[in-house]
């Protein structure tokens, strides 16, 4: 976001305060315009995990079923990070909960607690297949394990769950490409083997302590297994 000029709502937002949020909006701020390319303050607002500043621009009319550019909307960014009441309460105002990002996923395949997945199928997600990586995602869901504790460990994990369609999409894809994958793939891995939740021997044999960059590592390391095989 620090490429474009922001207005003054957009960055209200970014920085989190309720307060000039409120004012802006009560002096006319226009509450639906956009970023380039991208989504508008409620977007900003769901990224940055800010639920009130979330609730309150749904309260003044919100539009909230607006994608970025790799097709991620609102609500998957929401139910991939666990923020049940909102999920909750953009379901009630409509918003789409079959809607797919660029990759193929759905708000439901994004999700990572049991919770998440009931409400999301009470609103009438479905759970098809796709060709990506979201069997796994399910596998893990369902069937919870004692998180891995290195990036090897990490990486037989997912390779045990990959189906035929997701060895070949790795199996053609270029390693410089894996980062196409970092808003579906990516955090699922993140969150399916707890990098943000407390799995530091995870970051720490990642040589890193941002989850994200924890979870490419991971993939690369994923990546690196699958051609290595394929070429012996």
């Amino acid at each position: 976001m620090g490429k474009f000029k922001l207005t003054p709502l957009i960055a209200a937002v970014r920085d989190v305060k309720k307060d000039e949020v409120e004012r802006l909006l009560a002096e006319g701020g226009n509450i639906n315009e956009r970023l380039p390319g991208a989504g508008n303050a409620f977007n900003v607002a769901i990224m940055r995990g800010a639920v009130e500043i979330a609730g309150l621009l749904m309260d003044k009319g919100s539009e909230i079923d607006i994608p970025w550019p790799c097709g991620t909307t609102p609500l998957m960014f929401a139910a991939e990070n666990g923020l049940h009441e909102l999920v909750q309460r953009m379901i009630s105002s409509g918003a789409d909960v079959n809607a797919r990002n660029n990759d193929g996923w759905t708000a439901l395949m994004l999700a990572t607690d049991k919770v998440m997945v009931e409400l999301l199928i009470s609103a009438g997600a479905v759970f098809k297949s796709g060709r990506t990586w979201h069997k796994f995602l399910r596998t893990i869901l369902l069937r919870p394990r004692p998180w891995p504790k290195t990036v090897k460990d990490a990486a037989s994990r997912v390779i045990r769950k990959l189906d035929a369609s997701s060895v070949k999409a790795l199996k053609t894809c270029e390693k410089g490409e894996l980062a196409r994958y970092h808003l579906s793939w990516g955090m699922g891995i993140r969150n399916a083997y707890g990098l943000r939740a407390g799995n530091r021997r995870l970051l720490v044999d990642c040589g890193t302590r941002d989850p994200d960059s924890a979870s490419g590592i991971i993939m690369e390391a994923v990546w690196d297994r699958i051609h290595d095989g394929y070429r012996k």
